[in-house]
């Protein structure tokens, strides 16, 4: 299949589509397949006005891609239930923000690879780059995901924020004058978490859903944008290979056993450090508390059991928790919706 080919025909049968939302099936979307084409020139469409800001594309039991064209230089990508192989994602001059809240995959940039298995988020600074970003689901689990895709220079522009300038906008200088590729990786915060869940609950193409779009996905660029700004490099460059090696061990026996609850010097006892080390260099490492993290996979995890259909009790005592109320308060302060609203509305939208 010649992917120039296709995505022109592709892209004439969005011109007939008059709606401010798109909808089109592909049935047959290889597993292998290059979106660069069809990105680039989905854009120009939506900049001149011969084609709708919101397109969703329908691949059937491969599942389901939503994208919304904020402004030319900010993109919206909602993945759902994706399992694909070596999809290649346009990059070329465009810096990718990615949260994970679902399945396996792998990150192959050209500069960096990275596999993920858990709650994720990162962020490439690569617009100085020729790179692309390849993307692939690992042993058979669907992935769903937010990608938000932005030109760092035009988007300040756009919003009239001075990055020429220091003070309140240090963190933008720096990260618009990178020389270098770089990847971020952490855990996304809860708030973060929280404000991708409210973004894929809304239905695109609605009255006022694009603004709507454009608001929380700003939000969550800004939150990610602080976590970098908190970030001390220096001191995460003073952690040994050693301290990091026993950090990611006690973080991985905390994603391995989600259903045990742990003090800090348990954890600390695990991982051969002391709690000082511990506590101070879990957060320089991984950007987040101990606790914070513990109850962010404990809640991927409940979110997860609920979506198998996993009666809530026994998501409560999986998940290490001794009673429903104390769950029930968990889940309600993380995902700002109880475990009963949250299955309702997971079977909704499964009609």
């Amino acid at each position: 299949m010649d992917p120039k080919s296709f995505f022109k025909d592709f892209l004439k049968t969005l011109e007939l589509n008059k709606s401010s939302k798109a909808v089109v099936k592909i049935d047959d979307t290889p597993d292998q397949f290059n979106y660069e084409y069809f990105l680039k020139s989905y854009i120009s469409g939506v900049v001149s006005g011969a084609l709708p800001k919101c397109l969703c594309v329908d691949l059937g039991k491969k599942g389901l891609l939503e994208y919304y064209v904020c402004l030319e230089t900010f993109v919206i990508l909602k993945m759902h239930d994706v399992d694909v192989k070596d999809v290649r994602f346009s990059a070329k001059g465009w810096n990718v923000l990615k949260v994970r809240t679902q399945g396996e995959f792998s990150d192959d940039y050209d500069f960096q690879y990275h596999t993920s298995k858990y709650y994720d988020c990162s962020l490439a600074n690569q617009a100085s780059t020729e790179s692309g970003w390849k993307f692939s689901t690992r042993h058979n689990n669907p992935v769903s995901a937010l990608l938000i895709f932005f030109k760092i220079k035009g988007l300040l522009s756009d919003l009239f924020i001075d990055a020429s300038s220091e003070g309140e906008n240090q963190v933008f200088v720096d990260f618009l004058n990178k020389d270098e590729p770089e990847l971020y990786l952490f855990p996304p915060t809860s708030k973060v978490i929280n404000k991708v869940s409210e973004l894929s609950a809304l239905n695109l193409g609605e009255n006022l859903s694009g603004v709507e779009c454009l608001s929380y996905s700003l939000a969550i660029l800004v939150d990610v944008f602080k976590m970098i700004s908190a970030t001390d490099t220096k001191k995460i460059m003073s952690l040994g290979s050693r301290d990091v090696s026993s950090l990611e061990g006690i973080k991985y026996h905390i994603d391995t056993n989600i259903e045990s609850n742990y003090t800090l010097e348990e954890l600390a006892r695990i991982g051969g450090v002391n709690r000082r080390k511990l506590t101070e260099g879990f957060r320089e490492l991984f950007g987040m508390t101990v606790h914070d993290y513990v109850v962010c996979t404990k809640m991927k995890a409940a979110e997860d059991l609920i979506k198998s259909g996993c009666p809530l009790a026994e998501v409560g005592i999986r998940t290490g928790y001794a009673n429903q109320s104390s769950f029930g308060r968990v889940f309600k302060s993380f995902f700002n919706i109880t475990p009963l609203q949250y299955r309702k509305k997971h079977q909704d939208a499964k009609v």
